[in-house]
């Protein structure tokens, strides 16, 4: 629809939010579908980009393509839905992103439900040695602190959401412990997790 309209991104969100607003008994469409959530491994969130529909790869693409400098980018990106993220990504702005590595988390990875990826083995983290000991479940953490507050931000106006969230966020950074403290920079499967090797890692 966007490409049709002959719209910039910022042009036919603006368009959306404005014709959701108008909309009599559709009440709830006045207002955000959430936060996309940037942060490091060490779960100090470095940004946040307001949804104004579905979650969808376009959202961490937008970020990333617009904020960022192809040398600035990441060497690895770990998100849940990384596989789709790539493909999103490589359609759009292959060389861009070519120095980037898409990885999907682990705790989404191994998942064994019906949610279970079925991509392949290069976007499992456990196989790239750099980011083998990397919490890559950060993102997942800050998004637990805060779906504290979905119900309050869900019902104020997306103006209200705009001062609510930086708020949150400067005070749950602010109140972290150092992020160079040896358990947070250490993640890794229970079934390789021994007492030899939390001596050798935490030296203790």
């Amino acid at each position: 629809h966007r490409c049709r309209s002959g719209l910039t991104v910022g042009e036919f969100d603006a368009k959306v939010a404005q014709e959701s607003g108008i909309k009599k008994n559709k009440r709830l469409q006045r207002h955000t579908k959430g936060a996309f959530v940037f942060s490091c491994p060490h779960c100090v969130i470095y940004g946040f980009h307001v949804m104004l529909r579905g979650e969808s790869p376009r959202d961490p693409f937008t970020v990333l393509y617009t904020r960022l400098n192809r040398r600035d980018l990441p060497l690895y990106l770990i998100h849940d839905n990384a596989c789709k993220m790539r493909t999103y990504a490589m359609r759009r702005e292959p060389a861009f992103f070519a120095d980037v590595r898409f990885l999907v988390d682990r705790f989404h990875f191994h998942h064994t439900t019906a949610e279970a990826h079925k991509c392949g083995p290069s976007y499992n983290t456990d196989y790239y040695d750099s980011v083998r000991w990397v919490n890559t479940s950060a993102a997942e953490s800050c998004n637990a602190f805060l779906v504290n507050f979905k119900t309050q931000a869900w019902y104020r106006s997306l103006v209200a959401f705009m001062i609510i969230l930086p708020n949150l966020v400067s005070g749950r950074n602010s109140d972290l412990l150092r992020v160079d403290e040896p358990k947070l920079r250490i993640a890794s499967r229970a079934d390789t997790w021994r007492p030899a090797v939390r001596q050798r890692l935490l030296m203790y």
